[in-house]
């Protein structure tokens, strides 16, 4: 998550909203799907698979889902870049 946030920065040109942005969306997003309960878990994903303890970003699933969050900031960020120079 740090790595992605650090990217942010450089989409950014080194500020820090987007970044902020991004982490408090993150946290926002995790507390309000374990507050309203919206994921259940049944058991029969393996717990490496889908999240340790019942933590999605603490599994595969959520390490893809920040690679593809990666993979975006990154070609907006190539974008960005090419349309200044």
């Amino acid at each position: 998550m740090g790595m992605v946030l650090v990217l942010a920065r450089w989409v950014d040109g080194g500020g820090l909203g987007l970044a902020c942005g991004l982490h408090a969306g993150w946290i926002w997003a995790i507390a309000s799907l374990e507050a309203t309960e919206a994921i259940a878990y049944t058991g029969r994903g393996s717990a490496w698979l889908t999240g340790l303890g019942g933590k999605p970003l603490a599994g595969v699933m959520g390490v893809l889902l920040l690679l593809v969050m990666g993979a975006i900031l990154w070609e907006f960020g190539l974008a960005s870049r090419a349309s200044l120079g």
